[in-house]
């Protein structure tokens, strides 16, 4: 994906640990993607509410506080948007989980190498603009 595709593509990313966050935001926008940053699911979900329809994809830890669980929340965005892209994120293995919104595609364990991030996010909205 070039440069400039990158640029229209706007992330809301979904971290509880703070410096963690700030660390993929930074490292996310040098990639030139447009991101804003929640730290729970509360502000999540009012960022989407306002913006659900310029969100291209969504990145967001699993284990989160707020009104609702991180899990919970994702389903919310799905259910209200189905075409919803997501990548997902946990310290636990993906046996962990039993979601049926969760694959490999759209999974990766921490700890993980931010690049590898970066490339999971590519891979999940290419899917888009294939579609």
């Amino acid at each position: 994906m070039d440069t400039q595709n990158r640029e229209r593509n706007r992330l809301l990313l979904v971290e509880d640990e703070e410096e963690l966050g700030n660390l993929i935001s930074e490292w996310l926008q040098l990639k030139n993607f447009q991101v804003t940053y929640a730290r729970n699911t509360t502000e999540a979900i009012l960022i989407w509410l306002k913006n659900r329809e310029t969100i291209d994809l969504i990145v967001s830890d699993l284990r989160l506080p707020g009104i609702i669980s991180g899990p919970d929340m994702v389903q919310k965005f799905l259910e209200e948007r189905r075409d919803t892209k997501i990548v997902l994120m946990s310290g636990f293995s993906l046996d962990h989980f039993d979601l049926p919104f969760l694959t490999l595609r759209n999974f990766i364990q921490k700890p993980f190498q931010l690049q590898a991030l970066a490339e999971l996010i590519e891979r999940n909205l290419e899917k888009t603009a294939a579609a």
